[in-house]
């Protein structure tokens, strides 16, 4: 394979003097009445290839670019040129760990590097009419920085109570394991307390936007960041805890406990009632009479938080309750 290679040239001309050269003051040169026969030229044939620089190639040498590589940049070899004459690269060579690749290009790929990896290079110059072998400096593949190639927010809905958890995936051109650094922020301003992979949705937070930040972390050094995308926080719904059951003679009372995760006082209404069965506030009552031996009644009361969170609960009361 043959490939030029841009060099940097240096050109001398020579000047002859027609008259004057060689002659004393006051004295002329002599002209001779007929041309002298041109002397006899020799061609010499090309040199062989060889790993000693001829006096051509002794100006050229071989450089690795970049100067700190990776398995992700690769390396390009390109001749540093300090003669008069283009060179021309007939081949180069690639040695990766002491053994030579079957690649001949001037540019190795990064792909089957590693950290470690101990690169050189040896071209097959020709400078005119000469023929050598330059190489390189021994390179050292250095540290890949890992990417982060995707992160999200699970679940996308959240509400007040939930735990959210960053999604995330990352790559590293040497094979290392990916981890991340974690980051979150609330409508905006950074939770300094939060820096694992989940989230607690606290109480109050209803209508926060809430997104996240990694940076891909390979064991050795910190390599690129990502943002997830904003999640907003909803409306957290009431809910019932439990309920009490109470009796003083013959009067029956269950106390339905309820709560909201975002601190809304919750109104109870009742849908639905046993006959003899009343509500005031949180609080159900009825004679014992109400509710017949072996029967169970039915209760269907409605939760509201006055922000659209409205809950249906139902239950039986039953003959067990007198």
């Amino acid at each position: 394979m043959r490939m030029s290679f841009p060099v940097i040239a240096v050109v001398a001309c020579l000047l002859v003097a027609s008259s004057g050269c060689g002659s004393r003051e006051g004295e002329r040169a002599s002209v001779p009445s007929r041309a002298a026969p041109p002397p006899t030229v020799s061609v010499a044939a090309p040199a062989p290839a060889s790993t000693t620089p001829s006096s051509g190639a002794g100006k050229i040498a071989l450089g690795l670019t970049p100067v700190n590589p990776d398995a992700q940049s690769g390396i390009r070899a390109g001749l540093i040129v300090a003669s008069g004459t283009p060179a021309i690269v007939e081949r180069v060579r690639w040695i990766v760990n002491g053994e030579q690749l079957e690649s001949e290009g001037t540019r190795l790929a990064g792909r089957p590097l590693r950290r470690g990896d101990v690169v050189s290079a040896r071209a097959e110059v020709r400078v005119g009419a000469e023929r050598s072998i330059v190489s390189s400096s021994d390179v050292t593949i250095g540290n890949s920085l890992p990417e982060a190639t995707s992160a999200e927010l699970v679940p996308a809905t959240p509400k007040a109570g939930d735990t959210l958890r960053v999604v995330a995936r990352g790559r590293d051109a040497d094979g290392d394991p990916v981890s991340f650094h974690y980051r979150w922020f609330v409508d905006g301003k950074e939770s300094p307390d939060d820096n694992t992979s989940l989230f607690a949705v606290r109480k109050g937070s209803r209508d926060a936007w809430i997104h996240a930040e990694i940076e891909a972390y390979d064991g050795i050094a910190e390599g690129s960041r990502l943002f997830t995308p904003k999640v907003q926080v909803l409306n957290a719904p009431p809910a019932v805890e439990k309920v009490d059951m109470g009796r003083d003679g013959d009067r029956f009372t269950a106390t339905v406990r309820v709560s909201d995760p975002d601190g809304d006082p919750v109104d109870l209404q009742a849908k639905s009632l046993p006959h003899g069965v009343s509500l005031s506030g949180n609080v159900l009552s009825w004679e014992a009479d109400a509710i017949s031996v072996r029967t169970e009644a039915l209760v269907v009361l409605v939760l509201s938080d006055g922000n659209g969170g409205d809950v249906e609960y139902s239950f039986r009361l039953g003959s067990s309750q007198k």
